[in-house]
């Protein structure tokens, strides 16, 4: 048992063990291999994932500006537990936004970071208008005055979307011009009768809204290319605000998304939604430690609310890493078979033997390869933290097998030559 030990945890260190290793069956291998995934996908996965609390902490200037905001600001939040919240700000179910107005900037902001304030939700509808500019002098015209055009002069206009920055509110006279449309439009009519048929047991504003989607959809058709969004929403127009920023807070009455950079440079990016035990008190029911104490869990909190929707949109990454510790198994197994061929060297002249010496130290580079990518989650992020791993394990194998291979090949020439010698006398 004490030498099976040994061979298990040393052979990535010791030509011994690796040679023992092959007078044995394939099950170690079979071992070896998966316990070289699982160990790649642990490290990546505590990489990736759990090292939050610890970024967090190292962000002090985020923490300090998030203070100045929450707690000075009285920013309060309770989710209902439908996925919605009441959001507001001293108070007041008011909007902030410290890029668009100097004020908010003055009274909000810190350290570089931006806040972004909107009880609204951020899926919410976003009150646009849609105008065309001429490609020959940037002049504008209403969306309307371009629909009456000849096509030849459509031609010679570029279509543009300016958001509002507030909620779309939709009336009956409204929903009853966009109903009228739609029932003229042939390509809208499947969709239509859907939302007609649903219409008894939707609520007025769900009805409503579903009308505008598909009033949106059939009558600004270039929109999509234009925003990037089937229809424009309030997110879309936050999102032009901080696209080029590491450094931001933003607080709707969905969600929440978070940037900031730790002590060590390393870029941290988040979003989650509400559960029902979301909830930031106003300032004015807490001691300033123990509201701090509450926007220290509200992000914290959040970030691991949303870590279930981050590993599943993550899920090809994961199947990759493993794919990847296979593939370098497979390839140093190879190798080292078509090498030791070529030179004659016994140790792994079969492929059977090829595998059981490779597989021998697999899972031990893994470990190595996994201590390096979960280290590396203090500096790196996302599929970074994965491809570090992947990186170091190709190189630990690659190498382990090159080390093995000319060391062999001297040992068995030294002893052909010792056999050669003796011979010869």
């Amino acid at each position: 048992m004490k030498n099976r030990l040994k061979r298990f945890f040393l052979s990535m260190f010791s030509d011994k063990y690796v040679a023992e290793s092959t007078e044995y069956g394939i099950g170690n291998l079979l071992i070896t291999s998966m316990l070289a995934a699982v160990l790649l996908f642990v490290g990546a996965f505590v990489g990736r994932y759990y090292l939050f609390g610890a970024d967090y902490k190292s962000a002090a200037q985020f923490r300090e500006f998030a203070y100045r905001a929450c707690i000075d600001g009285d920013i309060a939040l309770r989710a209902d537990g439908t996925g919605a919240a009441v959001v507001t700000v001293g108070g007041e179910r008011v909007a902030v936004n410290t890029y668009a107005n100097a004020a908010d900037k003055e009274k909000y902001g810190a350290n570089g970071y931006g806040l972004i304030v909107d009880p609204a939700p951020s899926s919410a509808y976003d009150d646009f208008t849609a105008y065309c500019v001429s490609k020959s002098d940037g002049s504008e015209i209403t969306y309307k005055a371009y629909r009456e055009l000849s096509d030849a002069d459509k031609k010679q206009y570029k279509f543009a979307v300016r958001y509002g920055g507030k909620p779309k509110t939709i009336d009956q006279a409204q929903a009853d011009e966009y109903l009228e449309f739609l029932k003229a439009t042939d390509k809208a009519k499947d969709e239509l009768a859907k939302i007609e048929e649903s219409k008894g047991s939707a609520a007025v504003d769900d009805y409503r809204n579903a009308l505008w989607a598909l009033y949106v959809e059939h009558y600004y058709p270039g929109i999509k290319s234009a925003t990037g969004e089937q229809v424009p929403t309030l997110g879309g127009y936050y999102y032009a605000f901080v696209a080029d920023s590491e450094k931001y807070l933003c607080i709707f009455g969905d969600m929440t998304t978070v940037a900031f950079v730790t002590n060590v440079g390393k870029r941290v990016t988040i979003g989650f939604y509400y559960d029902g035990n979301t909830v930031v008190e106003s300032s004015a029911t807490l001691s300033r430690a123990a509201k701090q104490s509450q926007v220290d869990g509200f992000i914290k909190n959040g970030y691991f609310v949303g870590m279930t929707a981050r590993i599943f949109s993550d899920f090809a990454d994961w199947i990759l890493t493993v794919l990847l510790a296979e593939l370098v198994i497979v390839l140093n197994i190879v190798i080292c078979w078509i090498v030791c061929r070529r030179l004659n060297i016994e140790l792994c002249r079969t492929f059977s033997d090829s595998a059981k010496a490779v597989g021998s130290y697999s899972h031990v580079a893994a470990f190595m390869s996994a201590t390096v990518a979960l280290f590396s989650g203090f500096f790196l992020v996302g599929m970074a933290v994965s491809l570090v791993g992947a990186l170091v394990y190709f190189a630990a194998m690659t190498a382990r097998t090159a080390v093995l291979i000319v060391r062999r090949y001297k040992k068995e020439l030294r002893e052909y030559e010792q056999s050669e010698g003796e011979t010869a006398q």
